[in-house]
């Protein structure tokens, strides 16, 4: 740099200006922006220290010698002259007089250049141009200010990039931003905010209200609503609304809205937030909805079907069953007795198969309920190996209770025990149908217990044929068994195992199986249930039902329109010592209790499905008649589905009989409603 300290104004009289002089001399050298001074001409009359650093030239090499032009880009100058000519509207000459014809016209001359360095490297810089003018007004001097902007310039296409990647994602993403300041009453709006809203970019963002009317007429309380206590109280909101597209206002959108307030002094002064376009999402959720409401009225479809074809195919197996087992009850010759036993089996597997599948249809459809009652584990397990037991000595099998534990007598729960030994009756008939003269165990183990609950794992174990690794895979999947081979030789549809585990799922447990082929399986049920209470011993079947209706007297009548139903019941009754009376619907019940004295008949059992009146409507009118003086009305139904049972229960009826009728249900509701058996 030069040591000489240059002479701001020399070409101007300095009489009485001394000190002033001296002040900016001292400005001039010391600055921290580039000092740059020329005459009238454009020749450079001084060059500051910073001018020297900012550019790489002496003050030597150019004062008195070049003009401002050597330092900057010559196409760039002839770019301006051409812009500031239109601008000023009169012919602006390339070279000196670009840089200073707005300071001659005393305007604002401050705009950005390049400045090109010695060495060839051009910088941006922002220059201010000033004349300089003697007493008289007249212009002896220009000086240019200059100042290195480079790094605002980076920080500058940093934003600027910033922005548009934020504009990007937001287009992408649907999203945009915007900010109400209260005070001011104003907003500002991102780009894609005009994208998601019905206003046009070229008039600005809309004030408040005008927002408002834009909003769908059934959602704009609601906004409004929203919006007005996050002005209030600023808390964030989340919440949905209905706008219309701008080129097309038939055309709804929709929006999602979140925002939040800014406190300032203890009150709201900013709120700010961001809208998104979900109109394919909330379409989607419409479709997907659509979809699974039509599945559920497929579903209700299913299920009537299922209860009529449970209730039209049960119907005339419980004349069958019904038949065969009153049947067996005579007097038989051996060859009778075998084929007697061959349908009654036959008979009972082909309830079983319908029950499974009706079993299963409920559970795909979430159509399966489970009850929940107390019940003693030990004396559940003991009853399936009693019911069991005949058929293990069948296939030579030698079928045991294990007690694993010492206080398992006691062990007292609540849960739906008859799904529970739905599953420990098909573990058993697994086990006992795969074993050939061998033993069958079945037993628990208490895993967990507490002061509510207790964590259980009951077990099948057999010494049977086992299965394989790769067959265990697919064993709990519906319609598959090991192998076909098994299939042909042991027979079964494959969907029992697949219902023990829905079940197990829907009781919060889990089946599962451990085996080795030519050693044996086992099958685990685990699960979680409420403790419950020691109770007394439920009523049980007496062994002798000749002459029960001695010491179990009813008065019955039955309300059933199937001729063959009729049959089975009258018999069925007449073996058990009863006589009943007998019609064939709803509004014959009432006419034959109207003939009747109050309190002649002690029961009365419902067939749910009749014509003229069915038995729900014809149980409603004989409460409503009659109160607590109407018989106890027993359901009688071949629809196999726990709702039906709580429909009858809610409407005044007290249990419920399942069709086919079996000998022991229906001696166990004579024994548990006959008046002796109630009040002790």
């Amino acid at each position: 740099m030069s040591d000489k300290k240059p002479e701001l104004l020399s070409n101007i009289k300095m009489t009485d200006f001394g000190e002033s002089l001296d002040l900016l001399n001292t400005i001039h050298y010391h600055a921290a922006h580039a000092f740059i001074t020329t005459d009238v001409t454009g020749e450079i009359t001084s060059f500051n220290p910073k001018a020297e650093e900012m550019l790489g030239y002496k003050a030597d090499e150019l004062v008195g010698k070049e003009t401002p032009a050597i330092f900057h880009d010559l196409d760039e100058v002839i770019a301006r002259s051409k812009e500031f000519s239109e601008k000023l509207g009169q012919d602006i000459a390339p070279g000196f007089e670009t840089f200073i014809c707005h300071s001659v016209l005393n305007l604002k001359n401050e705009y950005e250049w390049i400045y090109v360095h010695k060495n060839g490297r051009r910088f941006p810089i922002q220059l201010a141009i000033t004349a300089i003018k003697d007493d008289s007004g007249n212009i002896v001097a220009f000086l240019g200010i200059a100042q290195d902007i480079t790094e605002r310039k980076s920080l500058e296409r940093q934003i600027d990039k910033k922005n548009k990647d934020l504009e990007l994602a937001q287009s992408i993403a649907k999203i945009g931003s915007w900010t109400f300041d209260i005070e001011e009453g104003q907003t500002s709006w991102s780009k894609e905010m005009f994208n998601i809203f019905p206003e046009n970019i070229n008039n600005g963002e809309p004030d408040l209200e005008k927002h408002k009317s834009t909003i769908h007429s059934e959602d704009v309380d609601h906004w409004a609503s929203v919006v007005g206590k996050c002005i209030e109280n600023g808390e964030p909101y989340l919440m949905r609304f209905r706008t219309f597209k701008h080129v097309d206002p038939s055309q709804t959108v929709w929006v999602e809205a979140r925002g939040e307030g800014r406190l300032k002094d203890g009150q709201v002064n900013l709120l700010s937030g961001t809208c998104q376009d979900i109109t394919d999402l909330v379409l989607k959720e419409e479709e997907l909805n659509n979809k699974a409401e039509a599945l559920k009225r497929a579903e209700r479809v299913k299920s009537e079907f299922l209860a009529n074809m449970s209730h039209e195919i049960r119907t005339p197996m419980n004349g069958i069953i019904g038949m065969i087992d009153l049947l067996a009850e005579t007097e038989l010759s051996n060859d009778q007795k075998e084929m007697v036993e061959t349908a009654s089996v036959s008979s009972e597997a082909l309830l079983e198969l319908l029950t499974d599948i009706l079993d299963l249809s409920k559970i795909e459809a979430e159509n399966f309920e489970l009850e929940n009652i107390n019940f003693n584990l030990n004396q559940l397990i003991t009853n399936t190996c009693k019911l069991m037991e005949a058929k293990a000595k069948e296939n030579g099998n030698d079928l045991n209770h294990v007690h694993d534990m010492k206080d398992s007598e006691n062990l007292w729960v609540e849960g739906d025990s008859n799904r529970i030994g739905q599953i420990l009756i098909n573990f058993v008939s697994n086990a006992i149908k795969f074993t050939s003269n061998g033993k069958v165990k079945i037993g628990h183990e208490v895993l967990e217990s507490n002061s509510d609950t207790t964590k259980l794992k009951i077990y099948v174990k057999d010494n049977g044929i086992g299965i394989s690794e790769e067959n265990q895979k697919n064993l709990f999947d519906a319609f598959k068994q090991a192998d076909s081979s098994i299939t042909r030789k042991f027979g079964g549809t494959g969907l029992g195992l697949t219902i023990c585990s829905k079940i197990a799922g829907a009781m919060g447990g889990k089946v599962y199986l451990e085996s080795k082929e030519k050693i044996g399986s086992t099958f685990f049920l685990e699960l979680t249930l409420k403790n419950g209470t020691q109770s007394k011993t439920n009523l049980t079947t007496q062994k002798d039902n000749s002459q029960l209706a001695k010491r179990y007297p009813h008065q019955i009548l039955l309300a059933e329109d199937n001729l063959i139903n009729q049959k089975v019941a009258k018999l069925r009754l007449e073996k058990l010592g009863y006589t009943c009376d007998m019609v064939e619907n709803g509004a014959e019940v009432l006419t034959q209790l109207s003939a009747k004295p109050i309190g002649y008949y002690t029961i009365i059992l419902m067939d749910l499905q009749m014509p003229v009146m069915d038995g729900i409507c014809a149980t409603k009118e004989v409460i409503a008649k009659w109160g607590d003086k109407a018989p106890l009305i027993i359901a009688l139904t071949a629809n196999a589905f726990i709702t039906d049972k709580e429909n009858c229960l809610e409407i005044g009826m007290v249990d419920y009989l399942s069709k086919p009728l079996k000998k022991d249900a229906l001696v166990e509701i004579l024994i548990k409603y006959s008046v002796g058996t109630a009040s002790s």
